[in-house]
């Protein structure tokens, strides 16, 4: 399952950081559209709800989990309330990267 896996491998990652560093996903969507990624949904057997931002502004976007790429990157973190946790849900089940 797509979600299950990206999670679990953004978690583990996630153990590998230095402190002061923190996760982000980004979705790379047809036509190079950028979304930072806040939580990811399964909706469906093959479609997926991307909640984030695009270009600063708040979206939520409904596609099919073949029309993106997830792109995980590490970004350090200049204040404690910057922390961005990625929620991931899928199966009635959620997760959040903390």
């Amino acid at each position: 399952m797509f979600l299950a896996s990206l999670a679990s491998e953004v978690k583990a990652w996630r153990g590998q950081l230095p402190q002061n560093d923190q996760l982000a996903v980004m979705a790379i969507l047809h036509g190079g559209i950028q979304v930072n990624v806040m939580k990811l949904a399964r909706v469906s057997f093959i479609g997926i709800c991307i909640e984030g931002l695009l270009q600063g502004s708040p979206v939520t976007l409904f596609a099919h989990q073949s029309t993106g790429q997830m792109l995980c990157f590490a970004m350090e973190i200049q204040e404690p309330e910057q922390r961005n946790p990625i929620g991931f849900i899928w199966n009635h089940r959620e997760e959040e990267e903390v």
